[in-house]
């Protein structure tokens, strides 16, 4: 299971927020902020900023429920987000060697 065990790379304070939140079992509340900030930040086109953080991320770096988040939300944009298939092919490789529903997890991101 992808879990935020070890974070290693610099993530976003918002994103460090939504991980506070998680363990607090409010993982509805880091959704939504999840949600709210990259949505807001593919609409004002912000690809560039969207891309480093896609790009600098591990699939260990936040839960399966954060990483499924950011792989939806950016599923219109991913025409525009270069480091994106990296990312979705680190986390098939990781659910896969973890989880037998790893392609229904996937499915259509």
């Amino acid at each position: 299971m992808v879990t935020p065990l070890d974070i290693q790379c610099a993530l976003p304070e918002w994103l460090e927020t939504c991980l506070k939140l998680e363990k607090q079992g409010r993982a509805g509340a880091a959704l939504d902020i999840l949600y709210d900030r990259m949505d807001r930040a593919l609409s004002d086109g912000e690809f560039d900023e969207c891309d480093r953080l896609l790009h600098d991320l591990r699939p260990s770096d936040l839960s399966l429920t954060l990483i499924l988040g950011i792989l939806t939300i950016t599923l219109a944009a991913s025409s525009r987000l270069q480091s994106r298939a990296g990312l979705l092919a680190s986390v098939r490789a990781s659910l896969t060697a973890e989880r037998p529903d790893a392609d229904q997890l996937l499915a259509g991101l």
